[in-house]
């Protein structure tokens, strides 16, 4: 870390209040005063697809959004002061908060095209080279799986997504879902931020959840299993830690979802 861009970077929202370190996130240091969130950007290679430059140009396009956050600043190794919302970190969804995230999701999506694309099959194959093999999400039917999965999850229109909606990037208040980090935000598959948000929190569906029904939105969520396992394991071997974690959660998915996947591909 370095001290001088830190104390640089809290001197941009002239806080009266000292930043504290927060816990929350997995790979770069969050600091916070009542009023900001700091962001001091951990860069690792595997991250070489998602740019500062792609971040902020996500910001500027979603900039009137109301379930995101404001940003003061924003610099070009990707550290960030913005707006520290009022609300509730869930680790558990009732149907309500669930139905708030859906509205969230169809307001986001409303936002101009970023003009980058958040393409899966690219991902997958550049977080593998990375990654190397991961004998538990590979094999005939994994491939089976993927080049299905992937064709139906492209099939359905490009809008302004988040992509990463892991229970840590959600605010819950007053029955209203905002979602924080644009990290990963790009245009993608309308259904994709769907996916995201069952996959992220293994969430067990027993109602209808964004554009497809639940057991097509269960059986594609498990494409974005394979995604992140192979990025985790590739930030764990360039040095997060968090990433050892994150790689185990995903593998137990995949593997819990095996019955899921049989089914969609007609076994």
């Amino acid at each position: 870390m370095n001290e001088r861009e830190l104390s640089f970077l809290f001197a941009q929202a002239k806080d009266e209040e000292k930043p504290v370190l927060l816990k929350g996130g997995t790979s770069n240091q969050i600091y916070g005063t009542s009023k900001h969130i700091y962001r001091y950007k951990t860069p690792y290679p595997i991250d070489f697809l998602d740019t500062p430059e792609k971040e902020r140009l996500a910001i500027a396009k979603g900039a009137h959004c109301p379930i995101l956050p404001k940003v003061a600043y924003f610099s070009k190794e990707g550290h960030k002061v913005e707006q520290r919302l009022k609300g509730t970190v869930k680790e558990k969804f009732t149907i309500e908060d669930i139905q708030a995230v859906e509205r969230s999701i169809k307001q986001l999506h409303h936002c101009p095209l970023i003009g980058i694309e958040f393409d899966l099959a690219k991902r997958i194959s550049f977080y593998h080279a990375q990654a190397g093999d991961i004998p538990e999400i590979e094999g005939e039917m994994s491939r089976q799986y993927q080049i299905k999965a992937i064709k139906e999850i492209e099939s359905y229109p490009s809008v302004y997504s988040h992509n990463d909606l892991w229970a840590g990037n959600i605010l819950f208040s007053e029955g209203q879902a905002f979602f924080l980090d644009l990290e990963f935000a790009a245009d993608a598959p309308s259904i994709l931020d769907y996916l995201s948000f069952v996959e992220e929190n293994d969430i067990d569906l027993n109602f209808d959840f964004g554009p497809a029904d639940k057991e097509k939105t269960l059986a594609l969520s498990y494409c974005l299993d394979i995604l992140w396992a192979y990025w985790a394991k590739a930030r764990y071997l360039q040095g997060c830690e968090a990433g050892k974690a994150i790689f185990d959660s995903k593998i137990a998915r995949f593997q819990k979802g095996k019955e899921t996947i049989k089914r969609y591909l007609g076994y």
